[in-house]
């Protein structure tokens, strides 16, 4: 007959089997929601109550959190009862992030909100190169009439109202001009000045800039000479500048009433761009004389005017 310390013993060790099959069936149950699955695999997600269907390779495009999720490297995701893997995250955002998964192409958001969500979910889910691409946004020059400028969407408060002009809604400053919503403007309204050698126009953005071109009309309403010797320089703080482009005897705005020129690459952004008369206008040298009598001048001064307005850039923006 057994003892009863044998009966205790026995119990013991049937209490230390249970156990590690209890933890065997954990393991076992952990294992099952690895997801391993081949690359062509067709993978239903729902992202905050949003449901999304797509394949392994495409959340795999890049080392991220969702590589990791579906590329066998042992992140838990659980399968809901209808085959759904559920991500407690938000959904709107996601659409746009899938959508630069499958493409490689980011298309921001005009809501400024949903875009700050999108960069704020880019970087949970760390998709390094979407981060990059989601704090900048490109803002591409496609002719002279176009709506597609920094200073024109900074009008629309970012895409989110009708245009009104960004200096009298308070977002840029000008400094320097006649008139600092002319300089802005693609109107003939002037927002230079004659006798202008040195006069500097300094435009203040809210945003920081990366400029690859830029855009300016002659001032036709003012009837006085058009500018042909002038700088585009740029600046961080306000206090060193730098020259983006440099006009010796430019042609462009005499030739035509608006122009646009290239910006070699920059790899600083700016918030602060200045507009230079650097010296005499177009036809000048011939008309000294003329401009004396006109002008009643005691000596002869060449005219420097500056007369322009229109100014618009393009490039790259920090999107804050």
């Amino acid at each position: 007959m057994e003892t009863e310390a044998e009966v205790a013993r026995v119990a013991e060790l049937q209490a230390k089997l249970d156990m590690e099959h209890s933890q065997f069936e954990e393991d076992k149950a952990k294992m099952a929601s690895v997801v391993h699955l081949p690359s062509t695999a067709v993978i239903k997600l729902d992202v905050g109550g949003r449901q999304f269907k797509t394949t392994t390779a495409t959340l795999c495009r890049e080392e991220s959190m969702l590589s990791a999720m579906f590329s066998g490297k042992g992140f838990k995701v659980e399968k809901d009862e209808d085959g759904f893997f559920f991500i407690d995250r938000p959904g709107a955002p996601f659409e746009h992030i899938l959508h630069y998964l499958q493409t490689g192409v980011f298309i921001p958001p005009t809501d400024p909100a949903l875009l700050k969500a999108v960069q704020l979910e880019a970087d949970f889910y760390q998709i390094e190169s979407l981060i990059d691409q989601s704090t900048w946004h490109d803002f591409t020059f496609s002719d002279l009439d176009d709506n597609r400028g920094v200073l024109y969407w900074l009008g629309t408060k970012k895409g989110t109202a009708l245009y009104r002009s960004p200096v009298d809604a308070g977002l840029v400053k000008v400094v320097g001009a006649y008139n600092g919503r002319n300089l802005i403007e693609r109107t003939a309204g002037d927002g230079g000045c004659c006798y202008a050698l040195d006069q500097s126009f300094t435009i203040e953005l809210p945003v920081a800039v990366r400029p690859n071109r830029y855009c300016l009309s002659y001032a036709t309403a003012t009837g006085c000479r058009r500018p042909a010797n002038w700088s585009l320089s740029a600046s961080v703080d306000g206090k060193a500048w730098a020259t983006l482009c440099a006009h010796v005897d430019d042609r462009s705005l005499i030739k035509a009433n608006r122009a646009s020129w290239p910006i070699p690459e920059q790899e600083q952004a700016f918030k602060r761009f200045q507009l230079t008369c650097t010296g005499a206008s177009e036809g000048d040298e011939e008309d000294e004389d003329e401009l004396d009598e006109d002008y009643q001048d005691d000596e002869p001064t060449p005219c420097k005017c500056f007369h322009v307005c229109g100014f618009e850039l393009y490039g790259q923006v920090h999107l804050e």
